[in-house]
């Protein structure tokens, strides 16, 4: 069983659909990451397939965190399959896995990435710059008008433009709000609030 700090495993499998264990969803982040050269499309799949029955927010936690881990790695290959990862599940998983996306850590660590990228080539770091720069950009027009969702990926735009970053603009191909579909752990009322602040934004 994964490192689960504080918590036993007792919990995390009762919390988490029979099917799928903590360790699986881990190892599908690893082979998605570490174990490919290039983005797997099935593998991305597989896991917001996956995710998208669970709600529990230590869970997904659990998740983001191992991705976070993978933009410190020394490979180009690795940086850029998580950075990929993250966005195709931003693009089609709930409210509960967006939640534990806004996390201050990972927009650190994903700002960290800018400035130095993984130990490859010149080129290859700018690529991983302008992927993880676009990402932040995109979550924080994204979110702006969810607070409770957005401000870590607002603050985490201004501190890049601050710093002397380019903030991309929006393009006619990105999308408001794809992934914010309500949280399954969401009352009807609940689930239609999130659909309104969701489309107003």
């Amino acid at each position: 069983m994964a490192h689960l700090s504080g918590t036993s495993a007792a919990f995390y499998s009762a919390k988490t659909p029979d099917r799928y264990s903590l360790d699986d969803l881990l190892s599908i982040v690893d082979k998605a990451t570490v174990g490919c050269e290039a983005p797997d499309a099935s593998l991305n799949a597989q896991l917001a397939a996956r995710l998208t029955e669970i709600t529990d927010p230590r869970v997904l936690s659990e998740v983001v965190r191992r991705m976070r881990k993978k933009l410190k790695e020394k490979r180009h290959s690795t940086v850029m399959n998580a950075l990929l990862l993250m966005e195709h599940l931003m693009d089609h998983l709930h409210t509960d896995f967006v939640l534990a996306m806004a996390n201050l850590k990972l927009i650190k660590q994903m700002t960290k990435t800018v400035k130095q990228g993984s130990k490859s080539t010149l080129k290859a770091r700018k690529i991983e710059a302008k992927k993880a720069i676009y990402l932040i950009a995109t979550w924080a027009r994204r979110y702006s008008g969810s607070p409770a969702i957005g401000r870590v990926f607002v603050d985490g735009a201004e501190n890049l433009k601050e710093k002397g970053y380019r903030i991309p603009k929006e393009t006619k191909e990105e999308k408001p709000v794809v992934s914010a579909r309500p949280s399954l752990a969401c009352s009807s009322n609940e689930r239609r609030d999130v659909v309104k602040n969701i489309t107003d934004l």
